[in-house]
């Protein structure tokens, strides 16, 4: 798919020569791709979509990391899912520095940002947070995985029913 080629390129491509407004650019562009095809049929379908990443990751890696106004990303991220928003958005927080310890595998080209970079996403996701606690939930991801899945189990078994 188109967008998974996207995304490829972006996390995988050669260190800094992706500019980072190209970067917003891509990453929208394979937002708007995936909610054409996949996420935007699913609904009409009445399937529930669980996504691990929407307007929120890129409100907080472009906006707050990469210093894009937060307000302006948000409605470029609007544009691009055609306002599509979710109903539920589940935060893990972690400490970046131990989040990152966790990678067990090669980082991508997100992932091997200075350590700056990832304390801005997390204070862009904490904020989010505040200014729309109803929708934007915070779990303690310094927990163990089954209490961190018994959290989100519980937070989304409103929407199963």
């Amino acid at each position: 798919m188109t967008g998974e080629l996207i995304r490829h390129l972006l996390l995988h491509h050669d260190e800094k020569d992706i500019s980072t407004r190209c970067e917003l650019f891509l990453f929208l562009a394979d937002r708007a791709q995936h909610v054409e095809q996949v996420i935007r049929p699913a609904l009409l379908n009445q399937t529930i979509v669980l996504c691990d990443r929407f307007n929120d990751s890129t409100v907080a890696y472009q906006g707050g990391a990469r210093g894009f106004d937060p307000v302006w990303v948000r409605k470029l991220c609007h544009f691009a899912t055609q306002d599509l928003e979710p109903d539920l958005t589940l935060y893990l927080d972690i400490d970046p520095e131990k989040g990152l310890q966790r990678v067990h595998r090669s980082k991508d080209r997100i992932e091997k940002e200075d350590i700056t970079f990832h304390q801005k996403i997390r204070s862009t996701y904490l904020e989010i947070a505040k200014k729309e606690p109803k929708r934007f939930h915070i779990l303690d991801a310094s927990q163990s995985p089954d209490h961190v899945f018994s959290q989100a189990s519980a937070l989304l078994q409103p929407y199963w029913q």
